[in-house]
């Protein structure tokens, strides 16, 4: 369930994002996207994503591999 709910931001976070493609030098683009009960925040040093009472943060930015996807 969280790897769905994870999923489930980070791609709202690459569709919301400020430039064309959500990818900015290999990662995602940092920025703060989100709508009702659901965001994603990233800065250089953490990745938080948020839906409702679930959260999570990562260490670093996300890679984004060929056609802007990432695992």
């Amino acid at each position: 369930m969280r790897y769905l709910v994870l999923v489930g931001a980070l791609t709202l976070g690459a569709a919301c994002a400020g430039n064309s493609t959500g990818v900015e030098g290999g990662v995602l683009a940092k920025g703060t996207w989100g709508g009702n009960d659901a965001g994603v925040i990233i800065t250089d040093m953490v990745t938080h994503v948020h839906i409702g009472c679930t959260n999570g943060d990562f260490p670093a930015r996300v890679p984004v591999v060929e056609q802007g996807r990432f695992r």
